[in-house]
């Protein structure tokens, strides 16, 4: 197998975008329930396709026995053996995996894609487990005049993976398009490429991999010199989803929606940690007028700013946003201290404001346009607020608790030119209360990812024995003799000894009387009874959830949850040896509910007020433990004994700062089976 040509340069970022079908093909679906294979079993449909498979496969397996950024071996493996390059068997163009694979996706008849549904099962599985790269403006290219295929103004869908250079000077070398000839340069910003160089075979190289189905805007189309063609396009949301998500359980599938997209995509970021700084270092702000003081905040790992306005206070930030033509969705959580609040939480400019007016939401476009919500935010009680403005729509809409409350259609801002965005923006004019994790985006985020920001207090895939917080509030765990095992959906946490536990601090809204909430997880059972989830902060107990020892059923144990401060103990069913799905929530309105496999087991009408109603010591943040529970406070009951020690396996645990309904939690659980 000598060397050639095509094996020592990446002949992907000139290939595949030049004969992208001129019509709207058909979504990428029915790959995602296939099952997940090893690399071999994978591409066995595709041995009669694809020449000589079978060794670059095991060159390919070689090369990732020590796989970077948490992938599988085969996963790691299914990236590398798409970057290599081989000659075809006629020494003609070359016969690599990618390019069979790639032209497949850009057929009109989707049946020819179903030999590729295994190899597209592993191959997505790994790439969405790595870190989607900044926004950034990548390129590519090819030696053609492409440039009548795209028309500023026009959107195109590119329906293959793509790769593309950080480094301009790279397509520019001689090996690629050099500097002479016809070549078109295409100039790309992206929001969610993949850097696959830690899996790559040319491992030298920064590789951006855009997934199939990527929705681009062409901006400009430029002709410096009579042989050079530069095209510029934007990436942008599609209407639908083009492509399906490996797995089905990333995020609840059809119950969140998707997952916010990480805090690399906002343009400024706001933890109020002590200080007034954008995370990204490009629009710090600064205290104005009077003085703010910093608390613990709505995420209690860190602090929120507090204004109260006693002088006229204000953050001004250094150097203001490029909205122009632009979306834009600010989100935030916001405390009142007061009743008949008129303030601003975020100015763009003196027209573009977004707050509320007399405890009420609004948004204002200019003196003469304006939104108004419809609900009174209520005092001394955290709530996510996001406003957003769809410039493609025209459309406006403000959301509480990730809930629409006010739109307006038909709206074009002053913004949309360049005037009045050269003064400072602002944070907090005139806001009496508490604002934290403020962040502001030039996107229109969906409602379900509104959603998902507002109310998913924390998601823990549990995957790798790694115990971070994959929701949008960074609550991270810590753990101890805990083991990996395979789990509902990748890998899962195993509790086998009487020392095994995962704990997560920092819920603070468990901490507030009234507040709804939802635990949701997969759990299997393995003889040995007792509690696997506490949720208490050092005073108070506020929820157990374990299976009794006498009859193996699952309980749900919650102390002082009457007026009387009685305990309740909601029974459910026998817990079988098998993956379950459990879920508990409790709300004011229909109080104490316990499910298993999708199915109400057990309800207490009784469950009037939880523990976090009886005091000021409930109100510190509560911490989420589970296996052994070894805190301060009382948590022994319902049948449920310190001496037991659960044993068995969990996955897939979110936390949610609503009441799932019933509805929501029968499609988690369809999902995940089907």
């Amino acid at each position: 197998m000598g060397t050639s040509l095509f094996e020592r340069i990446n002949q992907r970022y000139l290939e595949g975008f030049h004969n992208e079908p001129k019509q709207s093909l058909q979504p990428i679906w029915g790959y995602a329930s296939v099952p997940l294979l090893s690399l071999e079993e994978a591409c066995e449909p595709l041995l009669t396709i694809i020449p000589r498979l079978p060794c670059y496969i095991w060159i390919a397996k070689r090369n990732s026995t020590e796989p970077a950024e948490g992938l599988t071996q085969d996963e790691s493996a299914a990236i590398h053996l798409y970057t290599m390059e081989w000659d075809a068997s006629d020494n003609s163009n070359p016969d690599s995996l990618y390019s069979h694979l790639n032209n497949t996706l850009k057929m009109v008849d989707r049946t020819k894609l179903r030999p590729w549904f295994r190899y597209l099962k592993l191959f997505l599985t790994g790439l969405v487990k790595l870190p989607i790269a900044p926004r950034q403006t990548v390129w590519r290219g090819v030696r053609k005049d492409c440039s009548a295929d795209y028309s500023p103004g026009t959107e195109v869908t590119w329906w293959a993976f793509s790769s593309y250079t950080t480094s301009l000077s790279v397509l520019e070398s001689d090996i690629y398009l050099g500097n002479i000839g016809t070549r078109t340069l295409f100039s790309i910003e992206t929001f969610n490429g993949r850097t696959v160089r830690a899996h790559s075979h040319f491992s030298n190289e920064d590789e951006i991999l855009l997934l199939p189905g990527t929705f681009f805007e062409v901006k400009s189309r430029l002709n410096p010199a009579p042989d050079l063609h530069i095209i510029h396009l934007c990436q942008k949301r599609p209407p639908y989803d083009l492509l399906e998500p490996p797995f089905k359980a990333i995020p609840i599938a059809g119950l969140i929606g998707s997952p916010t997209p990480p805090v690399s995509v906002s343009e400024a970021f706001y933890s109020f940690d002590g200080n007034t700084l954008d995370l990204y270092s490009k629009h710090n702000g600064r205290t104005m007028g009077g003085s703010v003081h910093f608390r613990r905040g709505y995420v209690a790992t860190g602090q929120t700013i507090v204004l109260n306005q006693s002088n006229t206070t204000w953050i001004e930030i250094s150097n203001n946003f490029n909205i122009i033509e632009s979306n834009v969705t600010v989100e935030a959580f916001i405390m009142l201290l007061k009743p008949r609040v008129d303030g601003n939480i975020f100015q763009f400019s003196s027209d573009f404001q977004m707050g509320l007016r007399n405890d009420i939401l609004f948004m204002s476009f200019d003196p003469n346009v304006n939104v108004s919500g419809k609900s009174v935010i209520s005092t001394d009680d955290w709530h996510h607020v996001a406003f957003v403005y769809d410039a493609s729509k025209k459309l406006a809409t403000m959301y509480i608790d990730g809930i629409a409350d006010g739109s307006k259609s038909n709206i074009t801002p002053r913004f949309s030119t360049n005037r009045n965005l050269s003064a400072p923006a602002m944070i907090g004019h005139g806001f009496y209360g508490a604002i934290d994790h403020l962040s502001i985006s030039v996107t229109a985020k969906r409602n379900d990812i509104i959603l998902w920001d507002a109310s998913v207090a924390a998601y823990y895939p549990m995957d790798r024995l790694q115990p971070n917080d994959q929701g949008p509030n960074g609550l991270n765990g810590t753990s101890a003799g805990i083991s990996s095992t395979k789990g509902m959906l990748n890998e899962a946490f195993t509790f086998n000894n009487s020392d095994a536990y995962f704990e997560a601090f920092g819920f603070t809204w468990l901490g507030m009387p009234r507040r709804s909430f939802s635990l949701a997880f997969w759990i299997r059972y393995e003889g040995s009874p007792g509690a696997f989830l506490t949720v208490a902060n050092p005073s108070t107990c506020l929820l157990v959830l374990g299976i009794r020892s006498d009859d193996h059923k699952l309980v749900a144990y919650l102390p002082n949850a009457t007026r009387s401060r009685s305990s309740v103990t909601v029974v459910g069913a026998v817990m079988p040896q098998v993956w379950v799905h459990v879920a508990f929530t409790w709300s004011l309105e229909n109080r104490a509910i316990l499910y298993s496999s999708g199915f109400i087991q057990g309800e207490s009408p009784d469950a009037v007020v939880l523990s976090n109603y009886q005091g000021d010591n409930s109100s510190y943040p509560y911490t989420i433990t589970l296996g052994t529970y070894s805190g301060s406070a009382d948590c022994i009951g319902g049948g449920l004994y310190p001496s037991e020690h659960f044993m068995g396996t969990l996955d897939e645990l979110y936390v949610f700062a609503r009441e799932l309904s019933h509805a929501e939690i029968k499609l988690r659980v369809g999902a995940m089976n089907s």
